[in-house]
């Protein structure tokens, strides 16, 4: 799921399928430039993502921005997405939205206890303080 923020302030929530993670925990989509996100986005790229695989659980807070580039979409194309881009990869409607990944939380209750882990974006901590740590804990 991706949330973002309305204009007058209240959470937007709609899922979002994904067209890629990068080992960093950036996350790509692919999206409509015509989507009221684009606005909603553009006045502030603080987002926040979810997901869900049975009992494990993540949530990832970053920095969104939209790209056009066309050689990134051919690259990520699944012909999945021609239900909203029928004009294929070249459809003009098609853009990328990029989650440049600031911090993440990931929980896993498969077990008793259940351990969450609490990561901080490699890319985050690098930019924060040339350090590209993450830390682990448990619950």
């Amino acid at each position: 799921m991706l949330v973002s923020r309305k204009a007058d302030g209240s959470l937007h929530v709609r899922p979002m399928a994904v067209a890629e993670i990068k080992e960093d925990g950036d996350t790509i989509f692919a999206t409509n430039i015509a989507s009221p996100k684009i606005a909603e986005i553009a006045n502030d790229p603080n987002v926040l993502l979810t997901f869900q695989d049975g009992s494990k659980f993540a949530s990832l807070i970053g920095r969104a921005r939209f790209l056009r580039d066309q050689a990134e979409i051919d690259r990520l194309w699944s012909e999945t997405w021609r239900v909203w881009f029928p004009k294929g990869k070249d459809d003009p409607a098609l853009c990328l939205l990029t989650i440049d990944a600031q911090a993440a939380e990931y929980w896993d209750n498969a077990g008793l206890k259940g351990l969450k882990y609490v990561l901080e974006s490699i890319k985050g901590c690098h930019n924060r303080n040339n350090s590209a740590r993450g830390r682990q804990t448990a619950r």
